[in-house]
């Protein structure tokens, strides 16, 4: 029987409703294994640091994956777009099971620190190419429901990973942690190279990359992520080092701007930015994990320091945000594919995110574990409404060639949202409770700054997605989307 994807060339690949379930498998495989990396070595970092005498260079076993796996994230995409979905996706799960596997087998925390940023390299072709691959598989009417499971996906694994990772550090080795990605990776292999067709690919000969852009993107990223990452931690803001990042970020970001500007194919075309939707959704993403940030790794510490809760009463501070996370992605996703309208779910995610992180706001002394769990739990009601779609209103918004990049772009800006929030309120924790002489209650004036920066981030995200414009997200047969 011909489906609606063999009458309009605007759907790829072409290929049946029951392939595209088993191709989805493979793709939540993929997820699974990437998101549940960023969480499951957290619990794992204690025995690691103890076993490799590297106290000293903690914070580079992460600072070395974050770097690479955000670095090389906009070329991926782009090259997603020339070469195809399926030969960048087999490439990313292959170096990422090779760096784990390195990472399971270092001896010292140097090696370690290497593996991770090997295993980086691999880990930023993952996400974005999933929900890349997503967007050629389903129309954009059906990709509210996909993308409401994948979310749905990664907030499962964001809440196994750090009982997983207790599990196998306290009972087997601490390596573990690092090796149980080799089956996961290799049954997502052989889903992908055994079921995922091939998108037509251009021919080597046209094939032209903008190395210029992409050296000046790297080096924008990496500088930027540097210094946020190290400043009021390893070093002052003040401090000639930070100052000179800076500086080099911005240098690096106007000749990136200038070059692609000039340059045929770009890495990342700057077009983009000029159509309102893309812009607004790169925009209330990038705030919306700054906000998220706020709840996902300041409330750990508020209950151990402010509270007195134990490590791993607060390790489970997460899990009422994952579930409603869950719950309210799938049905907002559900509620999307059956009406073809995202705004609504734009604004009203927005709202109830800003409802949560005022609740945060309220915690206190006096607070007990309750009211955080009310404040997770709404928070996670937000996030699973509203931010979670925005992959898809900007796939809905770009054209079939853009798909890559834009989707990249999407991951970009939440990753960069994310670090750069953590850096920015974990300084005013070092800086405000360090003078307060580190007592319980210095911790809690910290924190209540912290809290309140987050209310301030929500509410400006809440205004910015007031600017979304609409285009009915369309069934297969509706025809190319409308030009902006």
């Amino acid at each position: 029987m011909q489906n609606d994807d063999d009458k309009d060339p605007q759907w790829r690949p072409k290929i049946s409703a029951e392939k595209r379930w088993t191709v989805f498998g493979s793709l939540m495989l993929v997820m699974l294994l990437a998101a549940m990396d960023q969480t499951i070595v957290s619990t794992a970092m204690p025995r690691i640091i103890s076993e490799l005498s590297g106290l000293d260079h903690y914070s580079w076993v992460a600072t070395s994956y974050l770097l690479l796996s955000t670095v090389t994230l906009p070329l991926y995409a782009k090259l997603s777009d020339i070469l195809g979905r399926k030969n960048i996706l087999v490439f990313g799960v292959v170096v990422f099971m090779l760096g784990s596997a390195l990472c399971g087998f270092a001896q010292t925390m140097t090696q370690l620190i290497f593996a991770r940023g090997f295993q980086g390299i691999g880990a930023g072709a993952l996400m974005p190419i999933v929900m890349a691959t997503m967007g050629d598989l389903f129309s954009p009417r059906e990709r509210g429901r996909y993308q409401g499971f994948a979310g749905a996906i990664f907030a499962i694994a964001s809440v196994a990973g750090p009982l997983l990772g207790g599990l196998i550090t306290d009972h087997a080795s601490w390596r573990w942690v690092f090796f149980v990605n080799l089956p996961l990776g290799i049954a997502a292999l052989v889903g992908l190279i055994a079921l995922m067709p091939s998108v037509k690919v251009a021919s080597w000969k046209d094939i032209k990359i903008d190395f210029v852009g992409a050296g000046f993107l790297v080096t924008t990223l990496t500088t930027l992520l540097l210094a946020f990452t190290w400043a009021g931690v390893s070093l002052p803001w003040s401090s000639p080092v930070i100052l000179s990042l800076f500086g080099v970020s911005v240098a690096s970001l106007v000749a990136f701007i200038v070059t692609e500007l000039k340059v045929p194919d770009p890495v990342l075309e700057l077009r983009l930015f000029k159509n309102p939707i893309v812009l607004v959704a790169f925009l209330v993403t990038m705030l919306t994990s700054v906000a998220m940030f706020t709840g996902i790794f300041f409330l750990p510490l508020f209950m151990q320091e402010v509270l007195g809760e134990s490590a791993s009463s607060s390790g489970t501070v997460m899990t009422p945000m994952m579930i409603t996370l869950v719950i309210a992605s799938t049905i907002s996703g559900q509620f999307i594919t059956r009406t073809g309208r995202y705004k609504r779910n734009a604004l009203v995610g927005s709202a109830i995110l800003v409802l949560g992180t005022l609740l945060l706001l309220r915690l206190g002394l006096s607070s007990t574990s309750w009211d955080v769990t009310a404040a997770m739990i709404v928070m996670g009601f937000g996030l699973g409404v509203g931010s979670s779609l925005y992959t898809t209103v900007v796939q809905n918004a770009v054209k079939p060639t853009q798909m890559g990049q834009a989707t990249g772009a999407v991951t970009l800006f939440r990753q960069i949202g994310g670090t750069v929030g953590l850096a920015l309120f974990g300084s005013m924790v070092n800086t405000t409770s360090m003078a307060g002489g580190a007592s319980k209650i210095a911790f809690a004036h910290s924190l209540h700054g912290v809290f309140l920066g987050g209310v301030i981030v929500a509410v400006i995200a809440m205004v910015i997605s007031w600017f979304l414009k609409e285009i009915p997200l369309q069934r297969r047969g509706d025809g190319p989307p409308p030009e902006l």
